[in-house]
């Protein structure tokens, strides 16, 4: 889910696993060590990039929950971590129903 300035809430590897650097527990003594704590506390809110942004226009983009995203810091500052963009984990499936996708569609010019 997002807030209402389009940030979504996420999960820095630091913040992972019951020795995190945020010192929360996971909550459960049956989670796996390496498993995230299904806790909103853990999280962090950050701002996503979008390839055109600007007042009353552009263009939206949002990753879903599981998904795994690059993050950037403006001007090399932690506290300024920006979302850059989505990377695939190998998670899923490549030939799920509706992945049906030739190389043809995807040459497709359009005609302006």
């Amino acid at each position: 889910h997002t807030d209402r300035d389009g940030r979504i809430k996420l999960q820095f590897h630091w913040q992972r696993g019951a020795s995190s650097s945020h010192r929360l527990g996971h909550g459960s003594p049956t989670l796996d060590a390496d498993n995230a704590p299904a806790s909103d506390a853990s999280g962090t809110w950050v701002r996503v990039g979008q390839g055109w942004a600007g007042a009353n226009w552009g263009s939206g983009f949002i990753p879903r929950l599981g998904q795994e995203v690059v993050v950037a810091f403006l001007e090399g500052n932690i506290d300024r971590p920006v979302v850059i963009g989505a990377a695939y984990n190998g998670q899923g499936s490549g030939n799920a129903q509706g992945n049906e996708v030739s190389h043809r569609q995807c040459a497709r010019l359009v005609p302006w």
